[in-house]
């Protein structure tokens, strides 16, 4: 059923994503959702927000492109780099799935362009693998963070993925290690030089010294049915995460080591849930989009899916009628 036709990947299945994806969204294209205000010192997302905050319609269908995106190349490296042994489009219908759980989340916010800028760092440090001279990965990396957390500043948190992936893959090279750090500093020395000219820095480094703050806001437990469908991908990453683990052994060195960075990339997401403050609830797209690499890697290894595929169908459905019943 569902596994058999995404273990292709022709036209077909990605036209299939799409139309998943329209499900999902249809009604925020009516009803949008409302833009996040700007949280910290996030000069990049501030000004995307005075653009857009008064045209949420637009804003939504810019959601919904970047979000196709990030589900194509999120296929794109899990089969790119063998995680998964098919040639399939699975993971794309499963990010699409999970990471338009909730009407809240559809609209075009900071983590959903952070979320495409930490697969394209994921890109770049898988990349640098089998290269013996990377340095110019690990800096696009550093620089690709950096400049995230200029959109959502948790972001800078993953800062950290980064070193453990120098870690993991052995880099004993000093010019890469470097090379992370440069590419990280180097949006902030030009923003600093901006605000230097406009005699700005000290007030503006003032604010980014106090964004360090772990503030715990769980507003979104109040939503009954985000809390509902938020389990539902906690519970399927806890599932995919456990089959991972036990997996790992029957993988090449290669792949087995980008295995384990994906569940590390798992413990970063949430860990940096913590410094979300009033967009936690928006953090869990970062959850579902590690729930939608984990569920694949865990369904196609499977000779038999009959129960799974249910599951997958009646996650689908539950999701599409509640965005439908709840958004507006």
């Amino acid at each position: 059923m569902v596994l058999r036709f995404f273990r292709s990947s022709f036209f077909s299945q990605y036209l299939a994503i799409c139309l998943a994806g329209l499900l999902l969204w249809g009604r925020g294209f009516f009803y949008p959702a409302h833009l996040p205000l700007p949280e910290g010192p996030v000069p990049l997302y501030r000004l995307l927000y005075n653009v857009l905050a008064g045209i949420p319609v637009t804003a939504t269908i810019l959601g919904f492109i970047v979000s196709l995106i990030s589900a194509f190349l999120a296929n794109y490296l899990l089969v790119h780099n063998e995680i998964v042994n098919k040639n399939s489009s699975l993971t794309g219908f499963l990010f699409i799935i999970f990471t338009g759980f909730h009407p809240a989340l559809l609209i075009l916010n900071p983590v959903s362009i952070v979320l495409l800028l930490l697969l394209l760092t994921v890109n770049s440090l898988f990349d640098s693998y089998n290269k013996t001279e990377s340095q110019d990965l690990i800096y696009l990396a550093g620089f690709l963070i950096g400049t995230g957390s200029f959109i959502y500043f948790p972001f800078l948190a993953f800062y950290g993925f980064i070193l453990v992936a120098l870690i993991l893959f052995r880099s004993s090279n000093w010019r890469e290690w470097l090379s992370s750090l440069l590419g990280l500093l180097t949006p902030y020395l030009f923003l600093s030089a901006y605000y230097f000219w406009f005699d700005e820095l000290l007030f503006k480094w003032n604010i980014f010294v106090h964004s360090f703050a772990i503030y715990l806001k769980p507003g979104f437990i109040m939503d009954p049915g985000f809390v509902i469908q938020a389990g539902v991908i906690v519970l399927v990453m806890i599932a995919g995460w456990l089959n991972s683990v036990v997996h790992l052994s029957e993988k090449t060195i290669e792949i087995r080591k980008k295995a384990i960075l994906l569940n590390w990339l798992v413990l970063f997401v949430i860990l940096s849930l913590i410094f979300g403050n009033n967009l936690q609830t928006l953090h869990f797209l970062l959850i579902a989009g590690c729930t939608a690499f984990l569920m694949a890697m865990y369904l196609l290894q499977l000779k038999r899916s009959f129960w799974q595929e249910i599951v997958l169908i009646l996650v689908f459905v539950a999701f599409v009628v509640g965005n439908f019943l709840t958004a507006g």
